[in-house]
């Protein structure tokens, strides 16, 4: 019901407001629930049905999917077949990983195209809303040696075995995260990434994971790209929770940048929908996928 719906609302937000407050009655009726199924035609008519009620024509619609490549694909579907996007401006917002894999995602998106043109997806890392993100982008490459990010998290996967079994730790954080911030930092270069020392570069998984035991839950690479020599270290359950870039400069300075935002990631993408710096065109996808590929082959 809305009222069940509105109660998860406001407990998802609480941690935005003062004890002393609460998101009002009026915001929260801006959210209305609608139950139906993927496959289901009536689900997307009643849902177009809704916005007639209350969004005017020809105004924008954002549409977010944080779901699974092939339920996106049903959504963007069932949505288009319609014809919305003769009526509003419909804007799609995707989250990673879209496929998994190079050949998924251009097979993805070239489905995608069939129903709607592709300026109207825009593919979402909410790691470029960090922070830290905005500071990087100010970095001269050419007066950097050394690159190293870190992303440990003492959290494990059990609670998302299903996904996580499907994807691995590679695709979901190296391809879905870290080249975001690795193009941030090296720009044009990020083309040109590749392994550095295969011997110290190795993947592991914790102790006690209960999925697949071929899946990776920690990785260590050692790349570079030209002359910069990237270190990454990532994995789940460790320790420790650490979150940060560091760079090394020619003079062997170091500067450290926190992973950990300053404000609500997702505030920030929605809030710059329409700015470039804070989403993936599909070339992107495709030249992470490509590099993904090709050092997981190194391995």
């Amino acid at each position: 019901t809305d009222y069940e719906y509105h109660d998860i609302v406001k407990k998802s937000i609480e941690g935005y407001y003062q004890k002393t407050e609460s998101p009002s009655l009026a915001f929260l009726s801006k959210f209305k629930y609608l139950c139906g199924d993927y496959d289901n035609s009536r689900t997307y008519n009643s849902l177009v049905k809704y916005f007639d009620m209350v969004v005017a024509r020809d105004e924008e619609i954002v549409i977010y999917c944080g779901v699974p490549s092939s339920i996106t694909l049903k959504i963007v579907k069932g949505i288009c077949s319609t014809k919305i996007n003769k009526y509003y401006n419909v804007t799609f917002l995707v989250e990673k990983p879209f496929g998994n894999s190079f050949k998924e995602f251009c097979e993805y998106t070239e489905v995608l195209k069939t129903y709607i043109s592709i300026d109207h997806v825009r593919f979402i890392d909410h790691y470029l809303a960090k922070s830290a993100i905005t500071e990087i982008k100010q970095v001269d490459i050419n007066k950097i040696q050394k690159v190293e990010i870190t992303i440990y998290e003492t959290e494990g996967v059990d609670h998302r075995l299903a996904y996580f079994d499907n994807v691995g730790l590679i695709n979901d954080m190296f391809q879905g995260h870290i080249l975001s911030i690795l193009s941030k930092i090296l720009g044009k270069n990020t083309s040109k990434l590749e392994m550095n020392d295969k011997v110290s570069s190795e993947i592991g998984q914790y102790r006690g994971y209960k999925g697949d035991l071929n899946i990776e839950t920690y990785f260590k690479l050692r790349l570079k790209c030209e002359e910069v020599v990237i270190h990454i270290n990532c994995g789940k359950k460790m320790g420790s929770n650490i979150k940060e870039i560091v760079l090394t400069d020619k003079n062997e300075n170091e500067k450290s940048y926190s992973l950990l935002s300053k404000q609500n990631e997702y505030y920030t993408l929605f809030k710059n929908k329409h700015n470039n710096d804070y989403f993936l065109l599909d070339e992107d996808y495709k030249l992470y996928w490509n590099i993904t590929e090709q050092i997981k082959n190194d391995l």
